[in-house]
């Protein structure tokens, strides 16, 4: 903790529900130019069912508004749900695969595309327009 307190290139969320209840926690980490990973995501048995999508989709939101423009994801192989819902809903394009990791990129257009698609999820959050 004392590590990661001292660094600049990674940052830790808690996802919680408008009543402040926390439902998990994800991290933005290791951005190199435009491209930024994101993962560690967690979230609790019975979490709300948008909570998942409302969650990637504020990750990507703030990644958009610090000028990210590419995304790269690592998966479990076993975590099937996790990478249907990325290839699914995002548009996460394999690059490559492991026996043990999937790994995927996002890029701009769909980040974009999804923003847009979901504004309405967003209207809390108060940053840019997607354009």
């Amino acid at each position: 903790m004392q590590k990661y307190e001292k660094s600049c290139d990674q940052a830790y969320f808690i996802i919680q529900s408008k009543d402040g209840r926390r439902l998990g926690c994800v991290r933005m980490y290791n951005p190199s130019g435009k491209s930024f990973e994101w993962g560690s995501w967690l979230m609790i048995s019975g979490a709300p069912p948008f909570a998942a999508l409302e969650s990637a989709l504020l990750i990507y939101r703030y990644a958009v508004d610090l000028g990210f423009e590419e995304a790269r994801l690592e998966v479990r192989q076993d975590n099937v749900s996790v990478w249907k819902f990325h290839e699914n809903v995002f548009g996460a394009r394999l690059v490559d695969e492991s026996e043990r990791d999937r790994f995927y990129i996002v890029e701009k257009s769909m980040i974009k595309r999804v923003l847009r698609v979901h504004a309405k999820r967003l209207r809390s959050y108060k940053s840019l327009p997607i354009q």
